[in-house]
């Protein structure tokens, strides 16, 4: 399923972030890294950015699966939005996660394969 995630910075500097309508707070992500005690931002690689990916993540799967992906989903699609007033992402999420564990699993199996043989 297709997940919508909007975010906009107020007038007033505030950044808002919404998964499906629903407001994304970086509490939950701040308990496992501070990178942005200021919290979310978008449109380059740094901690905003970061904080965003995992809180993004973690509403979609388990903390250390989350913590596994958060930096290479900052990247493909926190990183990349060109507009630093808002953000739009339209993502199956959950979708992107399994593909990357999987790509994962692969590399484990492929790694025990050389390791054995």
């Amino acid at each position: 399923m297709k997940n919508t995630i909007l975010g906009q910075v107020t007038l007033d500097g505030v950044v808002q972030v919404y998964i499906d309508g629903v407001p994304l707070t970086p509490t939950r992500s701040l308990r496992i890294y501070r990178h942005s005690p200021d919290g979310f931002q978008w449109g380059y690689a740094g901690s905003g950015p970061a904080q965003l990916a995992l809180a993004i993540l973690l509403e979609f799967t388990e903390k250390d699966i989350a913590i596994r992906h958060y930096q290479e989903f900052k990247f493909a699609k926190i990183a990349t939005q060109r507009s630093q007033e808002w953000l739009r992402i339209e993502l199956d999420v959950l979708h992107w996660i399994q593909l990357r564990e999987c790509e994962n699993d692969e590399h484990d199996t492929n790694e025990r394969k050389k390791h054995y043989a």
